[in-house]
């Protein structure tokens, strides 16, 4: 071997080296990902938790006139605070954001009094149920 030329050995050594980093930082990419995308379904899902438990908890007051109000969190994603779209079917409660092109959705159950109305106040982020 002439003086100050690579070996084909380091050639190859360095190749190798250099794929099982970029192979290791792909992993890490997507493990971050992961973890990210189970963050937001954590709080969806708590949160409409929160909201169906709030609804159900009106049974309780069902055989009087009231309005109850409840704040409707945003969600942090990425430091920036994302507010959910709320929607309300006959016993379901969905929250749904849009996350990296992906729609993420969480539902949650709940009983609402008879004769009680469920909607959702979008100016001031409230859920509100009455009951006339």
């Amino acid at each position: 071997m002439i003086r100050g030329q690579i070996s084909i050995d380091l050639l190859i050594t360095l190749i190798v080296v250099i794929m099982i980093i970029g192979a290791f930082t792909l992993i890490l990419t997507d493990f971050q990902n992961e973890q990210e995308e189970f963050f937001l379904k954590a709080q969806l899902k708590e949160n409409s938790s929160k909201l169906a438990t709030f609804i159900t908890s009106t049974n309780a007051i069902n055989d009087s006139n009231f309005t109850a109000q409840t704040l409707i969190h945003n969600i942090s994603y990425k430091n920036v605070s994302i507010r959910p779209l709320v929607s309300i079917d006959t016993n379901f409660i969905s929250l749904t954001i849009n996350a990296n092109g992906e729609n993420i959705i969480a539902k949650a159950f709940f009983s609402k009094p008879t004769g009680s109305e469920v909607s959702v106040n979008v100016n001031t982020k409230k859920l509100v149920v009455s009951n006339e």
